[in-house]
C-alpha cells in the first residue's frame, strides 16, 4: 500500500520557496505604506495651510507662518500663536516662514518637503483662492 501526502522534504522545499519570495517582495509592500502614509501626511498638511489662508481672510488678520524645526510649524497672528502642525512622514529643509496677508494670499507659493522614504515634492501653497474646501 502507498502513502498519500507529501513527505518532509517536499514540505520543507516549499516553506523555503515561500519564505524566499516573501522576503523579497516584503519590503516593497513596507515602502508602498509608507509612502502612502506620507502621501496622507501631504494632503493633510496642504489642507491646513489653506485653512490658515482662510482664517487670515475671514479674521482680517495676516497670519505668520514660521517653522520651529524641520518638522514642526506653526501659525501666528501678532507674536500669538493660533495653531501648529507636526509632520511625522516629511521633513522641510529650507524652514523658509511666510504668511498670509489680510487678503488670504501667500507670499510665498510653493514649499519643497522632502519624504522619509526618499524623494522630494514640491507643495503648492493657495491660502484663500483654493477651490480646494478648507475644512
Amino acid at each position: 500500500m502507498k502513502a498519500r501526502g507529501f513527505s518532509l522534504i517536499e514540505l520543507l522545499v516549499s516553506l523555503t520557496i515561500i519564505t524566499s519570495l516573501l522576503a523579497l517582495v516584503g519590503p516593497l509592500g513596507y515602502r508602498s505604506v509608507e509612502r502612502a502614509k506620507a502621501q496622507t501626511e501631504l494632503v493633510s498638511f496642504q489642507r491646513w495651510l489653506d485653512r490658515q489662508g482662510h482664517d487670515a481672510f475671514i479674521r482680517g488678520n495676516k497670519i505668520d507662518i514660521d517653522w520651529v524645526s524641520e518638522r514642526t510649524v506653526i501659525a501666528s497672528v501678532r507674536e500669538r500663536e493660533v495653531g501648529s502642525k507636526t509632520l511625522e512622514n516629511l521633513k522641510n529643509l529650507k524652514q523658509d516662514p511666510f504668511s498670509f496677508s489680510v487678503s488670504g494670499i501667500p507670499s510665498r507659493r510653493s514649499i519643497d518637503l522632502q519624504y522619509d522614504v526618499g524623494g522630494t515634492v514640491k507643495l503648492t501653497v493657495t491660502g484663500a483662492l483654493s477651490t480646494r474646501s478648507a475644512y
